[in-house]
Parts: C-alpha cells; structure tokens; sequence
C-alpha cells in the first residue's frame, strides 16, 4: 500500500485534516506550554501517524469496523491482564493458552466433522452437532476472538521484554546477533527479524511445537539451532533430519531406528532420530517432503510420545521436543491431499515466519560481514574489507536463493579478492568466466593501484559480464545490475554494448 502523500495537490482534504488535527493537539489542556517538551515529542510522530491511519484506512480489502463486535474482546483482554498476575500467570504463559486453545480447537473441529460424516455413513444418529448449528456461536468465532487474544497479548509481551531471550541470554541485545550450535548466528537489525526474535522468546521456556515457514535458504536450520541452545535443553542432543534428502525405503529407520535382520542389509541395530534425540529436540526439516504412509506413523509418535523399532515389537518411551521446518504451504499441501490434516494440526501448533532475504535488507551487509568474517577463519584467507561500490552491489540484489546465496558469493568473493579489499567487480565474477584475469581490477599488494581503470571501463564490463551471466535476458541483467531497464538499454548504446 502507497502511503498518503499530504503534499500532493489532490491531498487538500487530507492536509486541512491534518492541520486541524494539530491545531486541536496544542489547544489540548495536557500539553500546555510547561510542557511544550512533550508536545514537541509527540508533534514529531504526528504526520507518518496520520499517513499511516489513512493508509489502513484507505485499504480495500479492510472491511467494515462496529466497536460493538469487538467491545467484548477487548474488555475480556483488560479483564486477562488485570487477573493474570493474581493467579501467578505469566504473559507469556497466557499467550501460549490462547494459541493452544486455537490449535486444540481446529483440531477437534477437524476429528469431530469426521465423526460427524462417520455416523451419517452407517444410517446412526449424529454423535456430534456441528457447532454452528447449535447455537448461534461459530467454531470462526471463537478463532476470531483467539487471533485478537493472541495479537494484543503478544505485543504486550514484546513490549515489556527488553531482551527477548529473557534470563538465557541477559546480555543479548533484541538487535544483536544470537548464537546458536556449531557457531552459527542469527542476524536481526531489520524488523522482520525483530518479529521472529519476539517470537522465539515466547517458547524458550516451554516444550511447545514450533513450525517454521519460509522460503529455501532463509535459515530456518539456524533459527532452530537457536531455539534448541537457548532454551532450558541446550545440554541435551540436538538431532536434525531432512526428510527430503533421505529416500522414501530409509526414512522410517532413520526415524525410528530397527532391530537386527529388520530387512535385507540389516546388519546390527541402528538407533533412530528420535531416540538419539531423547531429552533434547529433533528438527524435522522439509517436513512437507514426508510421504504419506511416514505421516500416519509420525503422528502415532507425537501422539502416544513411545516408538517402535522396525522390526521390533519393543515400544521405547521419548521425551523429545519437536520443531519442524518446511518451504511450502501445508495448509495448500493439506487440500490437495499430499499432507495429513490431522497431521498438519500437530504440528502447526506455534508457527514462525522466517522472512525472506529482500524483506529484511537491514541484515545484509552484517550478514555479509559476518559470512566473510567466518570464512576468513575457515579458509586461512585474509578479509581486508567490503568497498562501497561492492555494499551498494549487495543491496540491489535479489536473492532468490535468500541467506545461502548470500553466505556462497561471501566465500567466493573472499577467495577471487586474494586479500585484498573486496569490490562489485569481483562480486560479479564467476570463477574462470570468460578469460578475465582477477588482477585486472584488484589492487596491487602494495596498496598501489597497478593500472588506474576508468570507470566507464569498470561499467561497460560488468553490463557485458552480466549479460553473459543471464544469457541476454535483459530484465534479470538490469535487475542484477540495480537498474532499471531503460537505464541499461541507453548504458549499453553508450558503450556500444548489442542487446538481442
């Protein structure tokens, strides 16, 4: 949505509006002149406030707002707040009521319409009456009323909480970086970021099933990672599986494990995921990839909390906190049929939206750095900076392969830069493409620049480079580039650059 501009000149209404709205703030008694300071204060937020009411206002798809619909909620929710803290609740604790009370009530829902089409099958009587026939009060209702629960005592949580992570990691500022197993480190100066950071911090002291969403390559691996070392069993085992990686026939043993003689190969007894991750949490990565026989007996398993062995009969108790990650809509992959509905209900109990790279530009350049920084250490390479030229490259790009893609140009870079200071052109290079030599552009190690390259020069080749790299697909090639089109049509026709 395009915000409302209150200079333009169709935006007369809007800014006598405004200004009448200003007016009507100095004249308030609250903010005399002995307090000018904070009249000053708030003055500041007052037009990217007012820009922004107009804007949600001004949203088509926004329906129609009655105070009485929502009165009841909100008086509900003051009456929570004021009574939580009498009984010992948590705000935490609280929000983890509402959104298991959601998850509990899709669920039900979901079983019971089973039983309900079961007994109409058969010729019985209905052992369930729909919800909605039954009262004027809709199962969408009482989810509607959860939503609103959920949203205003999440934001009052991240309001009150300064450091998310809480008493895990005191020293943690919200816009710093979080480690997580093996070094890894999560980045969040953008507010996407801040978002997830403020989720994290509800379940780190609960075994509740979290579900992470996202794009290939958003670091949905390393922000489980995260959840796993910093909540109360970051000293027991840490166990991931890809259920997409692993062929269909082996899958259930790497799950479950089997017993000696289980089938053709089985030598001796392998231990499962689940077993080697008792006490700890196994992350179940792309668990959308699962087929749909795995299914049934993984949600046997979260159900009953025992397994079995293949080929065994022995059922084995586990105490295992489970946090699933997929790429793709499971709620779409549940209507067509490729994911278990009731499977689906288990495991989307405490959901996280892992926001993809150009949605979080902020973290880029730390990213970057901090890519750099590791792959200096691992490779024995020497970083000696990020020019502005190569930041400004990084910025416009796209990423469609978000984090990875970032993490794997960083290693390249480092290594075609030969330690020396790292530009745009040698991020725009492919290893061995088109017979151009690194020291071309690079300078020499004494500081000394070996030949000073006009910069029409260092422009004219990386539009042809870039072009090479798309096959001539001129809309990626601008794209790249952080151009527009029209910006490298006349570029190319001013260094005599054909474009098919």
């Amino acid at each position: 949505m395009t915000p409302f501009d209150l200079s333009a000149n169709d935006s007369s209404d809007h800014r006598f509006l405004f200004e009448a709205w200003l007016d009507d703030l100095r004249k308030n008694p609250q903010l005399r002149d002995d307090v000018s300071d904070r009249f000053a204060a708030i003055s500041e937020s007052t037009k990217p406030f007012f820009e922004q009411v107009l804007t949600v206002a001004g949203a088509t798809h926004l329906p129609k707002i009655q105070t009485k619909q929502f009165e009841p909620v909100l008086t509900f929710w003051h009456h929570l707040l004021r009574e939580y803290g009498k009984k010992g609740l948590t705000l935490k604790e609280l929000a983890l009521m509402v959104f298991s009370l959601k998850s509990t009530l899709l669920r039900w829902q979901e079983e019971q319409s089973g039983l309900s089409r079961s007994s109409e099958n058969v010729g019985g009587t209905a052992v369930w009456e729909p919800l909605e026939e039954a009262s004027d009060m809709s199962t969408a209702h009482l989810v509607t009323v959860l939503d609103v629960l959920g949203v205003l005592t999440f934001e009052v949580f991240s309001r009150e909480n300064e450091t998310l992570m809480g008493k895990h990691t005191p020293t943690m500022h919200a816009l710093g970086p979080v480690q997580g197993g093996d070094g890894v480190v999560l980045v969040a100066n953008s507010s996407h970021m801040q978002a997830v950071y403020q989720s994290v911090g509800l379940v780190l002291e609960n075994d509740i099933t979290v579900l992470l969403e996202g794009e290939t390559g958003t670091g949905k691996d390393v922000l489980a990672s995260v959840l796993h070392y910093q909540s109360k069993r970051k000293k027991q085992p840490f166990v991931s599986l890809n259920c997409g990686a692993i062929p269909k026939e082996l899958l259930e043993s790497e799950l479950f494990g089997h017993e000696r003689g289980a089938f053709t190969g089985a030598e001796q007894r392998h231990v499962g995921k689940f077993e080697l991750a008792h006490k700890g949490t196994l992350f179940l990565d792309e668990i959308g990839e699962m087929p749909l026989d795995l299914q049934v007996k993984l949600l046997r398993v979260l159900q009953s909390r025992e397994i079995e062995r293949v080929g065994g009969t022995e059922k084995i108790q586990i105490d295992v906190r489970i946090i699933a990650a997929t790429n793709l809509d499971l709620k779409k992959e549940v209507e067509r049929g490729r994911f278990r509905k009731d499977l689906y209900y288990r495991v989307h109990v405490f959901p996280i939206r892992m926001p993809p790279l150009r949605e979080r530009r902020e973290d880029i350049l730390p990213l970057a750095i901090n890519f750099l920084q590791a792959a200096s250490a691992r490779f024995g390479v020497v970083f000696a900076g990020l020019r502005e030229d190569a930041q400004a490259y990084l910025l416009a790009q796209s990423w469609e392969g978000n984090v990875r893609e970032l993490e794997n140009m960083m290693q390249r870079a480092l290594v075609l830069a030969q330690g020396q200071p790292i530009t745009s052109m040698v991020l725009s290079m492919q290893p061995g493409q088109m017979g151009l030599s690194v020291q071309g552009f690079l300078p020499s190690p004494t500081g000394d620049f070996s030949e000073i390259v006009p910069l029409d020069v260092l422009e004219s080749r990386a539009i042809s480079d870039a072009l090479h790299k798309t096959e001539g697909n001129v809309l990626q090639t601008a794209k790249k580039l952080g151009i527009s089109r029209t910006t490298l049509y006349q570029k190319a026709k001013k260094y005599g650059i054909e474009i098919r």
